[in-house]
């Protein structure tokens, strides 16, 4: 019997965006999901932020919000938040290599985007930005 891994699947589309809280990601994941004629899974920074403990957000190792002025907070993620993160991203390559699509919700913070490309290198990908204007976001 053929395992998972072995198996050959047709090669999966993916779709990693990329944007700020609230600037609509999960809206076009879902308008991908309800339009697409293939299946799209959606993965979700949020769901791999939800499974770290409560002091990821209250310490050092985790998100760190620093309040750069009235209008702007600096947000940077420790140790803890990266480890979680770059499991999302290998997460994301198994799913793709089961032949997968997917439409990938995340925040760059840094070098994410080099880091889906040397994962993903093999795959039909879209590096996508979604932008806002501040009083919308």
């Amino acid at each position: 019997m053929e395992n998972v891994k072995t198996k050959r699947f047709m090669p999966p589309k993916i779709v990693v965006m990329n944007g700020v809280s609230s600037v609509g990601k999960t809206s076009v994941a879902k308008a991908i999901q309800n339009h697409a004629s293939r299946a799209f899974l959606h993965v979700q920074m949020d769901d791999f932020l939800r499974m770290l403990p409560r002091r990821a957000f209250e310490g050092q190792e985790g998100l760190i919000f620093k309040r750069i002025d009235s209008h702007t907070i600096d947000v940077q993620s420790g140790d803890l938040v990266e480890r979680a993160l770059a499991g999302m991203r290998n997460a994301v390559a198994s799913m793709a290599e089961c032949g997968n699509d997917m439409v990938v919700d995340d925040v760059f913070f840094a070098d994410e985007d080099a880091d889906y490309r040397r994962l993903l290198k093999q795959y039909d990908v879209r590096l996508v930005g979604l932008f806002a204007p501040l009083e919308v976001v």
